[in-house]
């Protein structure tokens, strides 16, 4: 496993508990996450609380990748445990603030490059 590629999430972890502990969050979630929302009772805030709380290294997928259509942005991709379901998270980052952008049941299996990587 290429240590760059861990010390870059570990970067970007700290980076949105940063923004989060700041209040600089902006939530653009897509369709799949407000019916998943409304399908658990859960708010935008709440949600970003979660991922707050409970993502980690071990969680990474894939990125940093430039954002689909924001200049200086990127997306990182994770995958937490809920209720015993694999949901897929993507959190956008830039110089100024983070953006949770998708919180739902995942559509496919995720890989997760950094488990069992110390």
């Amino acid at each position: 496993m290429d240590v760059g590629v861990k010390n870059q999430v570990e970067l970007f972890l700290m980076s949105f508990r940063n923004f989060f502990d700041e209040g600089r969050i902006k939530y653009e979630f897509n369709r799949k996450t407000s019916l998943f929302f409304t399908e658990m009772g859960w708010s935008k805030v709440k949600a970003a609380k979660y991922i707050r709380e409970n993502i980690n290294i071990v969680d990474y997928c894939e990125g940093p990748n430039p954002h689909h259509f924001k200049p200086n942005t990127t997306v990182t991709i994770f995958g937490v445990e809920l209720d015993n379901r694999e949901i897929y998270v993507k959190i956008s980052i830039d110089d100024n603030d983070c953006g949770c952008m998708s919180f739902h049941p995942c559509e496919r299996p995720l890989n997760y490059p950094l488990k069992g990587v110390s």
